[in-house]
C-alpha cells in the first residue's frame, strides 16, 4: 500500500504537527507491505536537527503536478494533515481529476471551538473553498472521539486514527519534598486556556504559597502573548510561580523527569502531544474538556478532569496535590498503563493501515 501524507509543515520544535507527524510516517514504514511519504505543502526545506528516515518531497521540487501524481507516484492514499492550506485545494483537484483517494486529517481546525477563531475569514473560505475539499474526502480523520463529537459535520464519514508515543520512559521518580506542576504547551490565551489557568491560581495563590510547591510555566509564544503571561505572573505575585521559556531535546526531557504533575487547560485541542509525552513519564494530568482526553484520563486513574471554570480548577489543583501526595507510585504506574494500552505509535500504525484498507475497499 502506497501512502502519501501532505502537510504544512515550518518545522518549529514547538509544532504539534512536526511532533506527531514525522513518527506516525515511520511507525506506518515498519508495516508489511507499506511505502509512506511526506509531502511538504509548505515549501519550505528541512533545517538541520530534523532527520527523518523516509522519503521527503517538497513541493518546490516538483514541475508538474499532475505528471507527479499520474506518473512519478501514485499513491493509493493521501492524507492532509490540516486544513486551512490553499495548496491542499490545488492538490486535491488534481487527486479528484486522478481518481485518487484521499482523507483529510483536521487536527482540531474543524472542532466548534477553532471554528470560532478568525470566524467570518473561516466562514467566507469554507463556503468558497474547503466545504468541497472535505466534502469530497472518502473520510475525515479524527484524533479521538471528543474531537469528532466537537467538530462540524460537512462530510458524514468518518474514521478515528489518534496521536502517539514512540516508548514509556523509565524513570525513577522519587518522592520529594517538593512537588512540581508544569505547564508545558504554546504560550497561547484563547487556544490553550491560559487565562482560566492563571485565573485559578490567583485564587488559591495563599494556598500555594504555604505548600511546598513549584508551578512551572514551560513554552513559546507571540511577543505580545508572552508579554501578557509575564504581566500576569508579576501580579499574582507568589515565588512559587515562574515562567521559564521554551524547552527542546534533552531540555525538555529532563523537565518531564523532575515534574510530577502536568496542567492543561485547553478549550480546543485535538490530542495533545505534550499529554502523551507527559504520561509516557508517568507524569499524571490535570484537564479540561477541550483536551479531548478528559475522561479517558479521569476514568485511568492517569489524573484529574476539570472545566473551564477557574474556581473548579483551583479546586482540582489542591485535590491533585493531596491526591499525588497519598498514590505516588500509583499514579506513576496508572498512566504508564494507558500508554502502552492505547498510545504506542506501533499499534496506531497497524490500526490506521487497517483503517485505510477499508477505506479503500468500500469504496471500490
Amino acid at each position: 500500500m502506497k501512502i502519501l501524507h501532505i502537510a504544512e509543515m515550518y518545522f518549529t520544535k514547538a509544532s504539534g504537527i512536526t511532533s506527531a507527524v514525522p513518527p506516525f510516517i515511520e511507525a506506518q514504514n515498519k508495516v508489511e507491505g507499506v511505502s509512506s511519504k511526506l509531502l511538504l505543502s509548505s515549501g519550505v526545506d528541512i533545517p538541520k536537527g530534523f532527520n527523518y528516515n523516509f522519503e521527503v518531497i517538497n513541493i518546490n521540487d516538483i514541475d508538474n503536478l499532475n505528471y507527479f501524481f499520474n506518473d512519478i507516484y501514485k499513491p493509493d492514499l493521501v492524507i492532509f494533515h490540516g486544513v486551512y492550506f490553499m495548496n491542499y485545494i490545488k492538490i486535491y483537484k488534481i487527486l479528484r481529476k486522478l481518481n485518487i483517494s484521499y482523507v483529510v486529517k483536521p487536527h482540531c481546525s474543524l472542532t466548534e471551538q477553532a471554528q470560532k477563531k478568525k470566524r467570518v475569514k473561516k466562514y467566507i473560505s469554507n463556503l468558497i473553498f474547503f466545504n468541497k475539499f472535505l466534502k469530497n474526502a472518502k473520510a475525515i480523520s479524527f484524533l479521538n472521539e471528543g474531537e469528532r463529537r466537537t467538530s462540524i459535520r460537512i462530510n458524514p464519514n468518518s474514521i478515528i486514527i489518534g496521536n502517539g508515543i514512540d516508548k514509556i520512559k523509565q524513570v525513577d521518580k522519587k518522592s520529594k519534598e517538593e512537588l512540581e506542576i508544569i505547564y508545558l504547551g504554546r504560550i497561547d490565551f484563547y487556544h490553550k486556556g491560559l487565562d482560566f489557568l492563571l485565573d485559578a491560581i490567583e485564587l488559591i495563590k495563599d494556598k500555594l504559597s504555604n505548600e511546598k510547591i513549584k508551578i512551572n510555566i514551560y513554552g513559546k509564544g507571540s511577543e505580545t502573548e508572552v508579554k501578557k503571561l509575564n504581566e500576569i505572573i508579576l501580579k499574582i505575585n507568589i515565588n512559587n510561580l515562574k515562567f521559564k521559556g521554551p524547552v527542546y531535546d534533552e531540555e525538555k526531557d529532563r523537565v518531564f523527569k523532575k515534574a510530577n504533575i502536568l496542567i492543561l487547560t485547553s478549550r480546543f485541542e485535538g490530542l495533545p502531544m505534550t499529554i502523551l509525552e507527559a504520561l509516557s513519564y508517568g507524569i499524571p494530568c490535570i484537564v479540561t474538556p477541550g483536551t479531548n482526553v478528559s475522561e479517558e484520563i479521569n476514568n485511568n486513574n492517569a489524573g484529574w478532569k476539570t472545566s473551564t471554570n477557574p474556581k473548579e480548577i483551583a479546586n482540582t489543583i489542591l485535590i491533585a496535590i493531596n491526591e499525588y501526595k497519598k498514590s505516588e507510585d500509583k499514579y506513576i504506574k496508572d498512566t504508564a498503563t494507558l500508554v502502552e494500552k492505547k498510545y504506542l505509535w506501533n499499534s496506531i500504525a497497524d490500526m490506521s493501515i487497517n483503517k485505510y484498507r477499508l477505506l479503500l475497499k468500500n469504496s471500490m
